[in-house]
């Protein structure tokens, strides 16, 4: 059916989607909060803040890392000698196990903490995609599961921290604000590996980048010592 059948379907559903979200939610209102009373005052009060700082900047590190492996991985894996064929399953396998990252997250996050398992997703996440570098079928199974799952981990957990992190009344606001961080990663990774690729001549800088980037999140969200990490890292335990 070709690549461009499979986008269109996926851009069906994706309205689909859209317009079911629209149908369900017609006429429903927060009980908790509204629309920010001074939405630039409450963006840089935000960003005034450390901890936001560094909570964002974790997160476009880590959509860096996220979004180039995703755009790049078959490229990566036929270049290390696989066939396309198989290249493509494991892409396919490492979405399929995306899946599985978000099974049981809201208890797992309301005993150990949002912000722990959001460092644990992005330290397994950098060592499924050093797999990469190793270019077997082995190592490439061991990517699609590992980065898969984490990934898949790695979106929910993201709302979950920013929320302990975000004053509840201004909650659409600054959630919009984290998109819209996450937004400007999504466009840079894919450039940034595609310019190391053509550059180098090889796949293992973009690899690197990815790692490296991971690792500089994990580093970002390590708690303060002031911080008591029950009430940042578990929003729902403290609210």
């Amino acid at each position: 059916w070709h690549w461009r059948t499979a986008g269109r379907v996926l851009a069906v559903l994706s309205i689909a989607g859209a317009l079911l979200a629209a149908v369900v939610a017609h006429g429903g209102r927060s009980t908790t909060s509204g629309p920010s009373a001074n939405p630039l005052r409450t963006l840089r009060a935000a960003l005034g803040r450390r901890e936001v700082r560094r909570m964002l900047a974790a997160y476009v590190a880590a959509w860096i890392a996220y979004t180039s492996v995703l755009v790049y991985q078959v490229p990566i894996l036929t270049g290390a000698g696989l066939t396309l064929g198989t290249a493509g399953a494991i892409g396919g396998l490492r979405g399929f196990c995306q899946v599985f990252g978000r099974l049981g997250l809201t208890g797992l996050a309301e005993r150990h903490g949002s912000g722990r398992l959001l460092r644990l997703a992005f330290t397994t996440s950098a060592l499924g995609i050093a797999f990469l570098v190793i270019g077997t079928i082995p190592a490439g199974i061991a990517f699609g599961v590992l980065a898969g799952v984490t990934i898949g981990a790695s979106s929910p957990l993201q709302a979950i921290y920013a929320r302990s992190q975000f004053d509840e009344g201004d909650l659409g606001l600054l959630m919009g604000l984290q998109g819209a961080a996450m937004g400007l990663a999504g466009g840079l990774g894919p450039l940034l590996g595609g310019v190391m690729r053509d550059a180098s001549g090889t796949w293992t800088p973009t690899i690197l980048m990815a790692i490296a980037s991971l690792a500089l999140g994990t580093w970002l969200l390590r708690p303060d010592d002031t911080t008591s990490i029950s009430t940042v890292d578990d929003p729902v335990v403290a609210g």
